[in-house]
């Protein structure tokens, strides 16, 4: 465990390499430039976005002044820079088009859409130089989201916490039929989560739901075309394979392969917009591979707990207590470094940290460390030396302490974190906000942009 703290000081120090990242797949640039006035057609039309895009699941379409959609072949991703996608739109005469846009980020799979004016020897007056919308995700993503991290955290935790505290105080950790229950618990709610989490960006990428994503008939080139297909059957492999370690009961090997899984999950996740990835991923895979030790850690300590309350033997409780606790200092550290360099690379200003849903889902998720940490004092000061005392009534306060833990980090975090992962980072939202305000003229305004699949059209004079 020690190991594990080393590596995120390692990270931390390391942290000035490590290039911010934006907000998904927003767009940078175009060619022709938002609100233009050109003086002849241009043979085609370039938009350059902030991230990689996924070829398949991204467009361009073409509306003329009266809103009509013009007829155009698909737009396609540069072969050359995956971050350009291209529309020939064919021969167009005089007059104000807009450009409607949504593409796929191929880095974390969220999608973004927007639109842009400009015009072939006619003028354009815009209050931007381009309309950007935040694609709006779900309720039901985050709870996919968070039963995802839940499952991960289950099988983890109750993982280390059987090698590391209980293994320590009693060899035979298989004998503890609550342990074997919890693992193959955790292990087929992560097999379910990871359907879910299939369904879930199928629904966000083809723009339907859960229940359709089930019918999408795009599904299988879905799956062996995008980023996320090849990660996510490489997640479905390790899961299986953590399957056989669990039968045959190889818990380093079923360690190490939820180890996997989490970088698997971590491969495709806002870490990977990043610039420098390899600094910026392995902190995201450090800081869920910690929260997963600790929050499944819990659960697997309480279910112990509960299994042991017909055992007058206070003393062996104490020992647990006292193993967990060095078990929870060196993952909360590392969870606590690792939290600090995603926060500078996701949210980077106190205005960000109060200006966005990000960051205020992350003020949340630190505010409900405060408590956790003050239980955490009480057992190690307090509860672990009544036990060793013998004063068997710790055991039932014990065990409601470490409830409240649970309720405050599976309920509490990981919900914050799940709303962290569905929504945009709060330094990129920021950067985008600025980006617009700066470009926002005092005169005239054109724009047209497509709701519910109607094209709305608003000039001001």
């Amino acid at each position: 465990m020690r190991r594990v703290l080393l590596f995120s000081i390692v990270l931390i120090l390391s942290v000035h390499h490590a290039a911010p990242l934006q907000a998904h797949a927003n767009l940078q640039r175009s060619a022709p430039a938002a609100n233009t006035s050109l003086s002849s057609a241009p043979d085609a039309i370039r938009l350059w976005f902030t991230e990689p895009i996924e070829p398949q699941f991204s467009r361009i379409t073409l509306r003329d002044s009266t809103g009509a959609l013009l007829t155009t072949p698909a737009a396609t991703v540069d072969a050359a820079d995956a971050h350009q996608l291209i529309l020939v739109p064919g021969a167009l005469s005089d007059g104000l088009y807009t450009v409607v846009w949504r593409v796929v980020s191929a880095a974390d799979g969220h999608p973004t859409e927007g639109s842009f004016a400009f015009g072939v020897n006619v003028s354009v007056n815009a209050p931007t130089s381009q309309v950007i919308t935040e694609v709006v995700i779900p309720l039901e993503s985050v709870g996919v989201r968070w039963l995802n991290l839940l499952s991960i955290a289950l099988v983890m935790g109750t993982l280390g916490f059987a090698l590391f505290v209980l293994r320590p105080v009693d060899a035979d950790v298989l004998r503890y039929a609550a342990v074997r229950r919890l693992l193959w618990g955790g292990w087929g709610l992560l097999g379910v989560a990871g359907a879910l989490v299939l369904l879930l960006q199928v629904s966000l990428t083809a723009e339907t739901t859960l229940i359709g994503a089930l019918a999408y008939p795009r599904l299988g080139q879905f799956i062996s075309s995008t980023t996320f297909g090849g990660l996510w059957l490489a997640r479905m492999a390790l899961w299986l394979l953590l399957g056989v370690c669990l039968l045959r009961g190889w818990q380093w090997a079923a360690l190490a392969t939820s180890a996997a899984l989490i970088l698997a999950h971590s491969l495709f996740s806002h870490a990977a917009a990043a610039q420098d990835t390899t600094a910026s991923i392995a902190g995201a895979w450090l800081h869920l591979t910690t929260s997963a030790l600790w929050v499944g850690g819990l659960v697997a300590f309480v279910v112990v707990l509960w299994a042991r309350r017909s055992i007058s033997e206070t003393a062996i409780t104490g020992r647990l207590v006292a193993y967990f606790s060095s078990y929870v200092r060196v993952t909360v550290a590392a969870l606590a470094l690792s939290g600090l360099y995603a926060a500078w690379l996701h949210v980077g200003s106190i205005q960000a940290l109060f200006d966005t849903a990000y960051g205020r889902a992350l003020i949340v998720k630190s505010a409900l460390f405060l408590p956790l940490l003050a239980i955490a004092v009480v057992n190690l000061l307090l509860t672990q030396r009544r036990l060793n005392a013998g004063e068997a009534v710790w055991e039932g306060r014990l065990r409601g302490l470490v409830g409240i833990e649970i309720a405050l980090a599976a309920g509490g975090i990981l919900t914050a974190a799940a709303l962290m992962t569905a929504g945009s980072p709060a330094r990129g939202v920021i950067a985008l906000r600025e980006a617009l305000a700066a470009e926002a003229p005092a005169e005239g305004y054109f724009g047209m942009q497509t709701v519910n699949d109607q094209m709305l059209h608003l000039e001001i004079v």
